[in-house]
């Protein structure tokens, strides 16, 4: 009985490795060429930009922050990272990364 225990614990602590292994078989990347690269790192660069300014922007003000579709924090561990996905948005963007929409906008249709 103890064998089996030793075991499933085992399976158990490879399982976040064996689940990785599984989906980069599943979903094969490909590599990206230098052109590629080059695009992607300024990409990140100008996100971590502009998470800056908005981190400089809401120390000034935090009453702005009611006007993002998701909680601001830049603490340690938080939600933010310098990619486009997770940037915040205006509650009035049109952005389908955008999560959620500001309850105090109404379209005309909704009032007709």
């Amino acid at each position: 009985m103890s064998k089996w225990l030793d075991n499933q614990k085992q399976s158990n602590s490879n399982f976040p490795k064996l689940l990785q292994e599984r989906l980069k078989k599943a979903n094969p990347r490909r590599k990206l060429n230098a052109e590629e690269t080059k695009r992607l790192n300024k990409l990140e660069s100008l996100c971590e930009d502009a998470l800056e300014i908005l981190q400089e922007i809401l120390r000034y003000d935090s009453s702005l922050r009611i006007w993002f579709d998701r909680d601001i924090s830049f603490e340690v561990g938080g939600d933010l990272s310098a990619d486009i996905v997770s940037l915040p948005r205006l509650v009035t963007s049109r952005s389908h990364e955008k999560l959620c929409d500001d309850s105090r906008l109404t379209s005309s249709k909704v009032l007709s």
